[in-house]
């Protein structure tokens, strides 16, 4: 079992959050139209050390919630 640890992200990271629900949408309908500059506008409107959450393991982030 791998352990995993919750954070806020920082802004820079958008686009590894981005790839997450990208590998989703691909997985779920094979396709998708959402690019990492969807998730940027998006932060961008958020407070990150509020409202945004990361999950990330060794390998990077993993997980993400708003």
């Amino acid at each position: 079992m791998s352990s995993f640890r919750l954070r806020h992200p920082r802004p820079d990271e958008s686009g590894a959050a981005a790839r997450v629900y990208i590998d989703h949408e691909v997985g779920l309908y094979g396709a998708t139209t959402y690019t990492p500059a969807d998730m940027e506008v998006e932060w961008s409107e958020l407070d990150l050390a509020r409202d945004v959450w990361v999950a990330e393991d060794e390998t990077g982030v993993i997980g993400y919630a708003t």
